[in-house]
């Protein structure tokens, strides 16, 4: 059985309790997740979602999990920008050869500034939005 850890900074966790593990570790384990815990409930694996892309931003939806769409557009923004960094370092090494590309480093700089995340109403339609400039 699973159960789903509702921790009090709104996040969750999913725990499986195996025979085989080690009881000792095991109820450690369980006594400092407890600590941190606002509720536990058991949970089917087919209540939890397969596509973990956005795992840090899984919420409590009664006995279910669901993506909490506000910090997978967090997440999400990250990736973009940390993708436009390594585009940003190899446009550094161009312009160490004398390269004019001024304008291509600043369209990157304003581009998460230019992305709308906000239309994206689920973790598929989000993981959609991507600038053509980091593809």
């Amino acid at each position: 059985m699973k159960y789903l850890i509702e921790k009090s900074d709104g996040t969750v966790s999913i725990m499986m309790l195996s025979a085989k593990a080690d009881s000792e570790k095991a109820l450690k384990s369980w006594e400092e997740l407890n600590e941190k815990a606002v509720s536990f409930t058991k949970v089917k694996a087919s209540d939890i979602p397969t596509d973990r892309t956005f795992r840090d931003a899984w919420k409590k939806d009664g006995k279910k999990v669901r993506v909490g769409m506000k910090n997978a557009r967090k997440i999400h923004l990250n990736k973009i920008r940390q993708k436009r960094n390594e585009k940003l370092a190899e446009l550094d090494i161009e312009t160490m050869k004398g390269n004019d590309v001024q304008k291509d480093k600043q369209k990157l700089r304003d581009l998460p500034d230019n992305v709308d995340l906000e239309s994206a109403k689920t973790p598929e339609d989000l993981k959609k939005v991507w600038p053509a400039e980091l593809a």
